[in-house]
């Protein structure tokens, strides 16, 4: 995944634990939200959920709402920002790109 910050300088990442889902994936997963809610995420094509973790790994302290990471070679927009998975589970996704 990768970001382009303001300065137009790269930010590359290999990331390893990433899933597809649609806007039910958080109506089975329950998972607090930083910023945003479960109702509208993923409801749109290029939508991108993102952990807190991954948020400030590419952008820092900016706000991630709206910022677009390149992921494969497509353009998503960051819509929700999730908190970390904490306890253990299968499922172990830094992002999560609609379908």
């Amino acid at each position: 995944m990768t970001y382009k910050d303001s300065r137009a300088e790269k930010k590359t990442f290999e990331e390893n634990f990433v899933a597809s889902a649609d806007s039910n994936f958080f109506k089975v997963f329950k998972i607090p939200f930083v910023k945003g809610s479960a109702e509208t995420a993923l409801t749109k094509p290029n939508n991108l959920v993102v952990t807190a973790t991954t948020a400030k790994r590419y952008l820092g302290d900016e706000d991630s709402i709206g910022k677009t990471l390149d992921v494969g070679g497509g353009n998503f927009t960051v819509v929700k920002t999730s908190m970390p998975t904490t306890r253990p589970s299968s499922r172990q996704e830094n992002y999560l790109p609609s379908l």
